[in-house]
């Protein structure tokens, strides 16, 4: 497969035509190499994108150094994080879609009694910075089957914006 994806981007960097290309590696932690990093930056220049599929951080970091995976996280643009149960990759996804300003409302009630009974409620609000997608979020996401109609949900994370998504499996 490493011969076949290296001869692959080696023709479509001698291309003429313009048009598009995306190439698909699935399980990509068994093709990702320093070079095949080195040549994504080529490709770019020639209408060729790259869609990278692995399941969580930890099987690329069993492959590559964390340096190698920190730098080629940090060149994608465009990340669709499905249902995950490992929890440093939803901790990753959390950090990398980034956090938000909101209104946080507290509520407080409060009785006594003494001589009479007496009570008191308030609401106060404060702005925070919270996560857009909280890391528990991420493996709350349905991932298609019968039991969930083949819907599958994910969160997309553009370099402009982050947004919850859904498509039907098999459709």
């Amino acid at each position: 497969n490493g011969i076949w994806l290296f001869c692959f981007l080696r023709a479509l960097t001698r291309r003429t035509s313009e048009s598009p290309t995306v190439l698909w590696i699935d399980e990509a932690q068994f093709l990702i190499s320093e070079e095949l990093m080195r040549t994504q930056t080529v490709i770019r220049s020639h209408a060729v994108s790259l869609v990278l599929l692995f399941q969580n951080l930890a099987v690329l970091q069993e492959r590559l150094p964390a340096a190698s995976v920190s730098a080629l996280l940090g060149t994608i643009n465009t990340m669709v994080f499905t249902k995950q149960s490992h929890a440093e990759s939803r901790q990753w996804a959390a950090d990398r879609v980034g956090k938000v300003w909101r209104e946080r409302k507290t509520h407080n009630r409060g009785s006594s009694s003494g001589r009479g009974w007496n009570s008191s409620k308030s609401v106060s609000t404060e702005r925070v910075r919270d996560y857009l997608f909280q890391p528990e979020d991420f493996a709350q996401l349905k991932s298609g089957g019968q039991e969930n109609g083949f819907k599958v949900q994910s969160v997309v994370s553009t370099a402009t914006g982050a947004f919850r998504a859904s498509w039907h499996q098999t459709k």
